[in-house]
């Protein structure tokens, strides 16, 4: 059975202490990530901005690449 994973870190939720929230639009969150994003004052949505909060600071660089790819 697959498990669900958190959209923004990608980390597998599952368990008690590490299960993840439901968003409205069908993406998943998990608490660390649902906190990060709430500390800055952002909405708890999936948009660039959040995942660019939460993302490993290795990975925002290409994260941002690939949103510039595919939007004008």
């Amino acid at each position: 059975m697959a498990k669900n994973v958190c959209d923004f870190c990608l980390s597998e939720g599952g368990t008690f202490f590490s299960r993840l929230s439901r968003l409205s639009d069908g993406h998943h969150i998990c608490k660390n990530c649902k906190t990060i994003i709430t500390s800055y004052g952002l909405p708890v949505q999936f948009d660039l901005f959040q995942q660019l909060v939460t993302a490993q600071p290795n990975l925002r660089d290409m994260i941002m690449d690939a949103y510039l790819e595919n939007h004008e």
